[in-house]
């Protein structure tokens, strides 16, 4: 009889660290994200949305790894035709294999350049230095967007655009 309770437990996962999103993705609803370029080009855009994600409870007998999720999106911008969506997958707990997911994308008219890092191993980490003060991308073999540089507490400050052949810098 006392197994058939045990099975019925819920497992409630942690929060996801806000702390981590402010970090990486420091963005909220309204704010407006300004890049120039050697041409001083102006690039807005706007957070549409930002959310955290957190895994609802579940049954001790499901195979179910605790999660959660952070992100934001930007509007489109019309003039440069770009759209920005980034986040932070996060799991973390005895269920789950400890790692970390940075992720950013950008969508164009005819593109969609994806970047992530990973972390593995992670460790409760009260200074959310996970990914380090400073996280550059490279993928030379995307369509548009071939470069990322993301500074912890700043986000996004520059990306290389090969439409435009120049690149954006993040305007405080």
């Amino acid at each position: 009889m006392a197994t058939g309770f045990a099975a019925c437990r819920k497992i409630h996962c942690s929060d996801f660290p806000v702390p981590l999103k402010e970090a990486y993705c420091p963005y909220t609803t309204g704010d407006l994200i300004k890049f120039t370029n050697h041409n001083n080009d102006t690039l807005a855009l706007n957070v549409k949305s930002d959310f955290i994600d957190n895994t609802p409870p579940f049954r001790s007998n499901c195979k179910c790894a605790c999660g959660a999720h952070a992100s934001f999106e930007t509007a489109k911008n019309s003039v440069y035709s770009l759209q920005i969506t980034g986040g932070i997958d996060w799991f973390v707990g005895e269920r789950a294999p400890n790692f970390c997911y940075l992720n950013c994308y950008f969508y164009g008219d005819e593109s969609a350049d994806a970047f992530r890092i990973i972390k593995e191993n992670v460790v409760d980490d009260s200074e959310y230095t996970i990914f380090g003060d400073t996280v550059f991308i490279e993928k030379e073999d995307n369509e548009r967007i071939s470069s990322v540089k993301i500074i912890k507490n700043k986000g996004i400050v520059e990306f290389w655009d090969k439409k435009y052949e120049c690149n954006w810098t993040r305007v405080e």
